[in-house]
């Protein structure tokens, strides 16, 4: 027997890692630390306007961390070699990280070069590494398997009420102030010298409702099919058949310079999602941007392969369409209809630009042998997908059993799924 094959390893030369910017996170860390001390002085005492410390101290804490551990402007780099593998990144012949430390990665484009971001599990700081082209960025990302052909990236950008006009600005504020002042001078009319606590928490709750305006973040899911676009309460999916453009912006709003990404949508109004107003926010626009752009791409290159309508319903009953599908995976359909290889259909699955019905349909008949690779491999294109309905149900098709009676039942609901999905399309 020979010896076991080396695993493959990626080195960049003439790389880089970029150090974060430690004074600003020493302050947050700092401001931090006073919420609780805060807290306990104030109960002890009931001098509970300390409390309003709390919040000068979580948003300069927040701002200062967030700044330290994202900006990368003017950051100290220390030059070096970069070997990437399956397993981990290692600088110097020293492993940095791990890739089960590891999130997600990002293309980050500079001034001062090209940069790439990884996500830690566990940590507010990222690894943020210099490369030299864009060449080395996606080997680098494609073999840690973080590139947009293979996984949906989650980008966390400014809060959503920064894309809003003006006036709706001041209204979703000035709203609800309007409805606080008379509030508290009914609960000082009717409780007298009772109505502190009271006041005090209406006080404080309409604090937490303007901070949770000003700073709730927007999440931005970017997979192979389109992009998610979550702010509080409301979640909306983009698919990248709509898409007509993508292109960063600098807007000024309310006296204020905002940055962020524009994207185009075919027959509606843009979207816009706001990144901030400092170097961090420009530089996260590029970012954004660079990720739409590179899983469009991933998207285009599937919409020129060609279409089937074996994984099509038809007039099957749902169950009956179910079993016709594992039977094609096993290549015994009928005898009119060819046997389409393991391979082929799996390709279909992660060809994101097929309809959902197709996908979950050509997932169906990969996984018909229990064949684990394949089920791994659907597994892996519902994670790079943003659509939510279609990610559930390509994950419920990975994870059904091949000699299960009951995994019948799921399939049928994910192909319904499917099928309601391309209708509303």
């Amino acid at each position: 027997m020979g010896a076991p094959e080396a695993e493959a390893k990626l080195v960049i030369e003439g790389g880089g890692r970029v150090l974060p910017k430690r004074f600003f996170l020493a302050i947050g860390t700092l401001l931090y630390s006073l919420v609780l001390p805060t807290i306990a002085i104030a109960v002890a005492t009931k001098v509970y306007p300390l409390l309003t410390i709390l919040v000068h101290a979580t948003l300069f804490g927040s701002m200062a961390l967030a700044y330290g551990a994202r900006s990368t402007k003017g950051a100290k780099v220390q030059n070096g070699k970069l070997e990437i593998s399956a397993a981990g990144i290692a600088f110097d012949g020293v492993t940095i990280a791990l890739r089960e430390e590891l999130k997600q990665g990002f293309y980050v484009p500079t001034d001062e070069g090209l940069l790439i971001r990884f996500e830690r599990r566990g940590s507010l700081v990222p690894l943020v590494l210099r490369v030299p082209d864009e060449a080395a960025a996606d080997a680098a990302l494609e073999t840690l398997g973080f590139d947009a052909k293979h996984t949906a990236a989650r980008m966390r950008i400014a809060s959503g009420i920064v894309a809003q006009p003006v006036g709706v600005q001041t209204a979703m504020v000035i709203g609800p102030m309007l409805l606080l002042v008379p509030l508290v001078v009914m609960l000082v009319a009717l409780l007298g010298k009772l109505a502190g606590p009271f006041a005090f928490a209406a006080i404080a709750t309409f604090l937490a409702y303007t901070f949770a305006l000003a700073f709730a973040p927007t999440t931005v899911l970017v997979g192979t099919d389109g992009f998610v676009q979550k702010w509080l309460l409301s979640s909306k999916f983009f698919p990248f058949s709509r898409v007509s453009s993508v292109t960063t912006y600098k807007d000024w709003i309310g006296g204020k310079l905002q940055r962020g990404v524009r994207v185009g949508l075919e027959g509606a109004t843009e979207v816009r999602l706001p990144t901030g107003q400092t170097d961090v926010g420009e530089v996260e626009a590029a970012s954004l941007a660079a990720r739409l752009e590179q899983a469009r791409r991933a998207h285009a290159e599937g919409a020129r392969s060609p279409r089937t309508e074996v994984l099509h319903r038809g007039e099957q009953d749902a169950r009956a369409w179910v079993r016709s599908l594992r039977r094609l995976g096993e290549g015994a359909l009928d005898h009119r209809t060819a046997a389409m290889p393991t391979d082929a259909l799996l390709r279909m699955v992660e060809d994101s630009s097929r309809g959902a019905q197709e996908r979950v349909g050509a997932a169906v008949a990969a996984t018909s042998s229990g064949d684990p690779e394949a089920a791994r491999r659907v597994r892996i294109a519902a994670e790079a997908t943003a659509s939510p309905k279609l990610r559930i149900a390509l994950e419920s098709v990975s994870a059904a059993r091949h000699d299960d009676p009951e995994a019948e039942l799921a399939l049928v609901e994910a192909l319904s799924e499917a099928s309601a999905m391309d209708r509303e399309a």
